[in-house]
C-alpha cells in the first residue's frame, strides 16, 4: 500500500520486466509465510507471474483479489 492507503497497481507485463531485469523483487504472504513472486512460461510460451510455491498454475495469486506488492 501507498502511504495514503491506496493500492499500488501495475500491469503484469511491467512486473515481469522488473523481475527479469532485477530492478525489483516481489513477494506475497500466504498463510502467514512470505512467498516470492517469479516469472514462469506457459507451455505455449506466454510469460506470467506466480509464486515459487505454486505448481503449473498460479493458485496463490488467482482469486485473491488485488495483489499488493510490498
Amino acid at each position: 500500500m501507498n502511504p495514503n492507503g491506496s493500492r499500488w497497481r501495475q500491469t503484469q507485463e511491467k512486473k515481469i520486466r522488473e523481475i527479469e531485469d532485477g530492478s525489483w523483487s516481489f513477494y506475497v504472504e500466504v498463510g502467514g509465510d512470505r512467498v516470492d513472486v517469479i516469472v514462469a512460461v506457459s507451455r505455449y510460451g506466454n510469460k506470467y507471474i506466480k509464486t515459487e510455491a505454486d505448481g503449473e498454475h498460479p493458485k496463490n495469486l488467482l482469486g485473491s483479489g488485488p495483489i499488493d506488492f510490498p
